[in-house]
């Protein structure tokens, strides 16, 4: 799904960074809107939001974030812990589709297992995909999780957005719950398979 501004176009990508953007753009430009419904649009990435809204870019920046896959995996895990997934799975059908649904496990070790048998990769997949890096017209700029602040910073000054009363660092929105996290523990052993199932993601954005 998409935030829109005058100036900018928004891709978010789940668990890099993305309500805590969203909040920074809203800050700048109160007349900032979502692309469409927020739950038919939840997993529409720029391919999609082309196809759906055509002209949206038209006079805009449009930019996302990725994220290393090691800490992306932890944060959906620990966040989908925090939110009551099996619920969702249970009761919204979008929920029930996507990769996480078949992969799901209480304990992050058996989740991590199921990822790397039946989607390794997915990260990869997501990131790319909902960026429009598989296509001949990716979004204008990408940053990273990792430096959120500096890379947001710097692709709001080319968009020109106006943020004088914005704070000097983003507020964290939809934060996974500390604690959630802490039991994410990933092994060295694991964290090699993840950045080799990984490995384009891994080499596109340099994360070693």
């Amino acid at each position: 799904m998409a935030f829109v501004t005058d100036k900018t176009l928004f891709i978010h990508v789940q668990k890099t960074g993305g309500m805590s953007v969203r909040e920074v753009l809203y800050r700048c430009n109160p007349v900032g809107h979502e692309s469409g419904d927020a739950e038919g649009e939840r997993h529409f990435g720029l391919p999609e939001l082309r196809a759906r809204h055509p002209g949206i870019e038209s006079g805009r920046l449009s930019f996302g974030f990725v994220r290393h896959p090691v800490t992306w995996l932890q944060s959906r895990w620990a966040f989908a812990v925090a939110s009551g997934y099996p619920i969702h799975v249970q009761h919204r059908g979008t929920a029930a589709q996507v990769w996480m649904a078949s992969c799901w496990s209480f304990s992050f070790d058996e989740f991590l297992e199921k990822y790397l048998e039946r989607y390794p990769g997915v990260a990869t997949q997501t990131m790319f995909r909902m960026l429009g890096l598989w296509s001949d017209k990716p979004v204008d700029r990408i940053g990273k999780t990792e430096t959120l602040f500096e890379d947001l910073n710097r692709i709001l000054d080319e968009a020109g957005e106006v943020r004088a009363a914005v704070p000097l660092m983003p507020p964290r929105r939809n934060a996974t719950e500390a604690n959630m996290v802490r039991e994410a523990v990933v092994t060295a052993k694991y964290r090699q398979r993840i950045m080799d199932a990984e490995k384009l993601l891994c080499d596109r954005f340099n994360y070693n």
